[in-house]
């Protein structure tokens, strides 16, 4: 369900325990990305998690309903997106959520606490992987203009409590860079999981849990298939999402 407004803004429904997002029309969306992260993220209860690049902060949003953390700090370089979050949790009555309008590296270097978690939904692709959005909001989203996943890693590990978790969504075509900067700032994956378009298709996308000073074996999931054949959601979806089976 979306509820028009005005002219620049829609209300977007979670399809959560009643949750509500604003979204802007022509702006950049959330997609299903979000809802998997929020779902695969796990001992997450009163404890203190980070969200980097948060957009409209629909992640720590869902995480907070379905987890039950003690705080979320969301942070955000975008103004008009964090007010756009800010807008959120004033509408969904969230007091436990604060949003920071910063840079990743300058948030990591001067904020004095440590998290339990970090989270993080970031841009997938490199500057000059493909032509550039017009828009602002959508090129700082989804291409590596104002952060990339080194500078996130290494802002996540300044801020990680010594037994911290970091937990992400990224491009499989990418993952072994991943595992590479994750190595390199002492993390080690726990968790891993793949996200399929279709059963016949490849991933495009994978889950990732990864601990520092993690010295554990790697747990590989089974693959997410997002939809069946005809186009319809596979009955995985409808679960993640808390829908009714059919």
């Amino acid at each position: 369900m979306k509820t028009n407004l005005g002219k620049d803004f829609y209300l977007c429904d979670l399809q959560y325990e009643g949750l509500f997002c604003y979204q802007r029309k022509n702006g950049y969306g959330f997609t299903t990305d979000a809802v998997l992260l929020a779902n695969f993220i796990q001992d997450c209860e009163n404890k203190r998690l980070v969200e980097f690049c948060s957009g409209s902060g629909v992640i720590s949003i869902l995480v907070n309903a379905k987890k039950k953390p003690k705080e979320i700090y969301c942070v955000e370089i975008q103004k008009e997106l964090a007010d756009m979050n800010e807008k959120s949790l004033e509408f969904n009555k969230i007091k436990n959520i604060k949003v920071i309008c910063d840079s990743l590296e300058n948030f990591a270097s001067c904020i004095n606490d440590k998290f339990d978690v970090v989270l993080a939904n970031p841009p997938y692709y490199k500057v000059g992987a493909g032509r550039l959005p017009v828009s602002v909001e959508k090129r700082l989203s989804r291409f590596e203009v104002k952060t990339n996943i080194m500078s996130l890693v290494s802002s996540a590990k300044k801020v990680l409590n010594e037994n911290g978790k970091l937990y992400l969504v990224f491009l499989t075509e990418r993952e072994n860079e991943l595992n590479n900067v994750l190595s390199e700032n002492g993390l080690k994956v726990i968790r891993k999981q793949y996200v399929r378009p279709k059963a016949t298709e490849g991933s495009h996308i994978f889950l990732v849990e990864a601990g520092l000073n993690y010295d554990g074996e790697e747990k590989l999931l089974p693959d997410i298939i997002v939809t069946n054949a005809d186009g319809s959601e596979t009955e995985q979806i409808k679960e993640i999402y808390g829908r009714k089976p059919t």
